[in-house]
């Protein structure tokens, strides 16, 4: 249900558990899902045409109108950059962040540290200075970044005690790549981009990622000793 965008509030009132049940879940899950992409999404062979663009995720406000109702409330646009394979449909880097020059440079190093090859890089006008044209491919991810924007509740005031929004949203993101990268098979090539790109040999499913989520999970703490039960009589 977070993959396909569906608020946390809503999953809570459906599987009838905490919100902060599902915001623990989802960062354990975010977790995982980044250091599975930063382990295994490396060492991509071949030439190729990598299409980078950035899609607005939310504005996050630096400060309430309650706290100094004189000083004017300021606001920072987040934005999630994409490095996509326009082949496999294989998103080989992403980041949220703020707009800045940094993020698109840092987005560029992330990038070379995967391919072996130098890449064909096609770009929206960047930061950084980029030069290229706007592409067709990367325009069907954005409506699934807006679903997760969307389902990460990454609004202001709409705060849980354990994350932040874009600590939220981040999570929401790392899950959907994990998902689109080794889950869900393309229509054009009938594999997974995974799979096409050469890292995997099988469509994977979400029990998959529950158990990579499990592994990486510390064991639960238990006392080294219990304290016998006293009965009491009737």
């Amino acid at each position: 249900m977070l993959i396909e965008g569906v608020t946390m509030r809503e999953i809570a009132r459906t599987a009838g558990v905490s919100i902060n049940t599902v915001t623990k879940l989802l960062q354990d899950g975010g977790r995982t899902a980044r250091s599975f992409h930063d382990t295994r999404v490396r060492g991509i062979r071949e030439r190729r045409r990598v299409e980078c663009t950035r899609v607005w995720a939310f504005a996050e406000t630096a400060q309430t109108a309650t706290e100094d109702p004189n000083r004017p409330v300021r606001t920072r646009n987040a934005w999630t950059y994409t490095a996509i394979d326009a082949e496999s449909r294989l998103i080989v880097s992403y980041a949220i962040t703020f707009r800045t020059v940094g993020a698109a440079i840092a987005m560029k190093d992330d990038l070379r540290t995967r391919l072996r090859v130098e890449p064909a890089l096609v770009t929206l006008p960047l930061p950084a200075n980029i030069p290229g044209t706007v592409e067709n491919t990367t325009a069907d991810f954005a409506g699934a970044f807006h679903r997760a924007r969307v389902g990460a509740a990454a609004r202001p005031g709409q705060r849980t005690s354990a994350a932040s929004p874009m600590e939220t949203y981040r999570a929401v993101v790392n899950l959907y790549a994990l998902h689109h990268n080794y889950c869900k098979v393309q229509s054009h090539s009938g594999a997974t981009p995974a799979m096409a790109a050469g890292l995997d040999e099988q469509v994977r499913d979400t029990a998959w990622i529950v158990e990579l989520i499990d592994a990486r999970a510390p064991r639960p703490r238990r006392p080294s000793k219990y304290r016998k039960a006293v009965r009491v009589p009737d």
